[in-house]
């Protein structure tokens, strides 16, 4: 990118502004984009969480043992089980407390927890990682597509063939933003009305993602803006666009050929067909968050977790009162060690899942680093663009110079 031809640049330089993205906690990289928001860990080193790197505090933060929601939870239990071992403790004789039954319903209860939630966290990783690499995966390779194959059908630098490449990059730049915005309020379940209130913002934003008012080349123009509002900024609206422009220009070549070199054939059917598949890229990503996993079987794997909780610091208060009224103060404080730990992290896994369930909220641990991955994605689609209309310009002038 450095050593670009002397010949007017085919697009604007676009400045990466990764380094203002990533910060570093010793071997993890999170994405700090937005200081109002959990820190998303975007790259991590294995091989130190396997070891003393577990304990290094300073990613804490990105981690269940930095969320206040787990901690006060596990501690609502940690106070039942205090409640109920000072009412055993002032009024019930420990000759006469027989905790058996209890305990062999906890017993019942941790294994069928444990069976629950391995099934639950598995399924809510599979879909997790469905929406990150099958879905938004096939929707950016799709980008990527059509603007290399843009770079190179159009390459020349003049001003009618820049303008091409410059409205299907802008096309491309657009769909990622509104697929991901579009996929945060289907999460957080805000109603079609609302969901055009902010679409005005992108007539600040450059085609090449800056932030610039009154841009020359803005991301969306005002009439464009207007037909985006009245589809509630669905981003299968770019998309159409682009195969209406893609169908429009066809019929212009016919008659009015631009181009200082044929154009390879089929190109417009090939640009088409990318079209269509991101636009069912698109539709693909929207299905997979808008739906759910059943409700009843989430509600009865989060109801088994808490009423495992609750019957096992019942078990645990009655267990400490008549332990301390007999003297076995070691069995004791086996017994709230043993509540504690199971307790918190029975929590913190029902709290990953929601987290994994939810993936654009950028307030939870789980939440894809969109911003990051955003910035990624434009500066490859601008490079992907330019260096194949380069190549295209100058590969086979090296070649058949003689």
């Amino acid at each position: 990118q450095g050593n670009a031809s002397p010949n007017a640049p085919m697009l604007p330089r676009h400045l990466s502004h990764h380094a203002n993205l990533i910060g570093q906690a010793g071997p993890v990289e999170v994405d700090v984009s937005s200081p109002d928001h959990v820190q998303k860990v975007v790259r991590y080193s294995v091989k130190h969480l396997t070891h003393i790197g577990v304990l290094d505090c300073r990613h804490w933060g990105s981690t269940l043992f930095g969320s206040p929601s787990v901690w006060l939870k596990a501690f609502g239990f940690v106070m039942l089980a205090v409640v109920v071992f000072v009412v055993a403790y002032a009024l019930f004789d420990h000759n006469r407390v027989d905790v058996s039954a209890l305990t062999g319903l906890t017993n019942v209860l941790n294994g069928l927890v444990a069976f629950l939630l391995g099934l639950y966290i598995a399924k809510c990783l599979e879909r997790w990682w469905r929406i990150v690499f099958d879905h938004l995966g096939d929707m950016w390779e799709e980008l990527v597509s059509i603007c290399t194959f843009v770079g190179t059908a159009f390459h020349a630098d003049e001003d009618k063939e820049e303008r091409i490449r410059r409205r299907v990059i802008r096309y491309c730049v657009l769909v990622n933003k509104l697929t991901c915005r579009c996929l945060r309020f289907h999460e957080s379940r805000v109603p079609k009305p609302q969901r055009v209130a902010d679409l005005d913002r992108y007539l600040s934003f450059r085609w090449d993602g800056a932030v610039e008012a009154d841009a020359e080349h803005p991301l969306l123009y005002t009439d464009e803006l207007h037909h985006l509002r009245q589809a509630a900024g669905r981003p299968q609206v770019p998309a159409a666009w682009l195969q209406g422009f893609i169908g429009q220009l066809e019929r212009k070549l016919r008659s009015t050929p631009i181009a200082s070199d044929p154009l390879p054939d089929g190109w417009s059917q090939q640009l088409l067909d990318r079209s269509e598949r991101l636009r069912r890229a698109i539709g693909s990503c929207e299905r997979c968050v808008a739906t759910q996993l059943p409700f009843a079987y989430v509600h009865l794997i989060s109801f088994v977790v808490i009423l495992n909780n609750t019957v096992l610091s019942i078990v645990a208060g009655l267990f400490i009162a008549t332990g301390i009224q007999t003297g076995a103060v070691f069995a004791c404080c086996v017994q709230a060690i043993y509540m504690t730990t199971i307790t918190f992290v029975y929590q913190a896994l029902i709290e990953l899942c929601a987290c994994l369930l939810n993936p654009f909220d950028q307030t939870t641990l789980a939440a894809i680093p969109a911003t990051y991955y955003t910035e990624k994605l434009e500066e490859n689609l601008m490079h992907c663009m330019e260096n194949a209309a380069r190549s295209s310009r100058t590969v086979c002038d090296d070649i058949f110079d003689d």
